[in-house]
C-alpha cells in the first residue's frame, strides 16, 4: 500500500496505466517482460505463479518473487488495498481458477508502452 496520495488501482484507467508505465519502463527487467509476456499468453490472460514458473522454465513457485518486484514499481504511483498482494496492482485474483488474471487496463498500457 503506497500513500493515500496514489491513484486506486481499482479506479485506474488504460491512461493511468500508461503514465504509470512510462515512468518506471527504465526499471523494467528482461525478466519482468518475459513473465508478462507468459502470463499475456495464457488462456484469458490468467495464470498461477506456479504456472508463469513453469513456463520460465523455474521450479516452484519462483514467479511470485519477479513478477511482485515488477509490481513494486507501481507502488509508488498506484495503491492498492490494504492486505492485497503486490500483483493486485497488476491484475485481479481469481480463487475459483486460483489465478491471477491480468487487468483489461494494464494490459492495455502495456501494449501502448512496448511491454507486450
Amino acid at each position: 500500500m503506497t500513500d493515500s496520495s496514489a491513484l486506486q488501482v481499482d479506479n485506474c484507467t488504460s491512461d493511468d496505466f500508461d503514465r504509470t508505465l512510462r515512468t518506471v519502463l527504465k526499471s523494467v527487467t528482461a525478466t519482468h517482460r518475459k513473465l508478462l509476456y507468459h502470463h499475456f499468453l495464457a488462456s484469458k490472460q490468467a495464470a498461477s505463479t506456479k504456472e508463469l514458473s513453469e513456463a520460465m522454465g523455474w521450479k516452484g513457485d519462483s514467479a511470485s518473487m519477479h513478477y511482485g518486484g515488477f509490481a513494486a514499481l507501481l507502488e509508488p504511483f498506484i495503491s492498492r488495498p490494504d492486505g492485497s498482494d503486490k500483483l493486485y496492482l497488476i491484475g485481479r485474483y481469481d480463487q475459483s481458477q486460483n489465478r491471477w488474471v491480468l487487468r483489461q487496463e494494464f494490459i492495455e498500457a502495456s501494449q501502448r508502452v512496448g511491454l507486450l
